[in-house]
């Protein structure tokens, strides 16, 4: 007699149970694993960004005027205020200055300039302080008129002047209107004019971002640099980084 073999349905249900917890877990594991890879490529899109924020800012600031970054507050924002040197070489002979006693001048001969970036409208010779920089003081003269970039020769012409000091490397910079960037809030903002700092002006350099002290500058001396601290949190997608930056800048001119 022959025996007919098969399944009951407790094994068929037993079966069917089974594999949807199989199948639950493996759904589970799948999902996480996307999730998992979403979130890495997230997070590496926002320490991209981040890393190319801070680059550009270090090196924006490194290229300024010596002595002449400080943490500003403008239009209501934590700024980090610079003038960019567009210029710039080493001049021949001694300026007048306060200790020769020399006879103001109206021109200074160099060994040849060149504005490489933007334009130029105001020359420095030897500013030891932000106070100098930004005060309006002998440290800077006028030029005649605005230099344009590629603009090169020998002789700047200015207003009659007597500086504070020469430099000792007889260094001078060529430079125009101060620059500045700027935590806004949630975004960095980059101002080609630190005059006019708004909310909808200037470029933006990162966005989702969020910190407690975008910038803090830790003022040099004759023999030490200035240090420029910048510290923010970029946040996007339920993901979030926190980069720090710390910047050298020349501050002996």
């Amino acid at each position: 007699m022959n025996r007919q073999r098969g399944f009951t349905l407790i094994e068929l249900v037993t079966v069917i149970v089974v594999l949807g917890i199989i199948g639950g877990f493996s759904v589970q594991f799948i999902a996480d694993t996307i999730e998992g890879y979403n979130r890495s490529i997230e997070r590496g899109r926002l320490i991209a960004q981040g890393r190319q924020a801070l680059e550009r800012m270090s090196r924006q600031l490194r290229a300024s005027v010596p002595n002449s970054i400080r943490t500003q507050t403008l239009s209501g924002f934590a700024c980090i205020e610079f003038i960019p040197v567009a210029g710039g070489g080493n001049y021949i002979g001694q300026v007048p200055d306060a200790d020769n006693g020399a006879p103001a001048v109206s021109s200074l001969s160099t060994g040849g300039y060149r504005v490489d970036f933007g334009s130029a409208s105001r020359l420095f010779i030897a500013p030891l302080s932000v106070a100098e920089v930004y005060g309006g003081s002998a440290a800077e003269v006028a030029l005649s008129s605005t230099l344009a970039e590629g603009d090169t020769g020998t002789t700047l012409n200015f207003s009659s002047h007597t500086f504070l000091r020469n430099s000792i490397s007889h260094r001078f910079f060529l430079a125009h209107d101060a620059q500045a960037f700027c935590y806004t809030g949630s975004q960095i903002r980059y101002y080609s004019d630190s005059g006019s700092v708004s909310p909808a002006g200037g470029d933006i350099v990162a966005d989702d971002v969020t910190t407690v002290t975008p910038f803090s500058v830790s003022t040099g001396s004759e023999d030490r640099n200035t240090l420029v601290a910048m510290e923010f949190d970029f946040r996007r997608g339920g993901e979030a980084v926190t980069l720090n930056r710390e910047a050298l800048i020349r501050n002996v001119p």
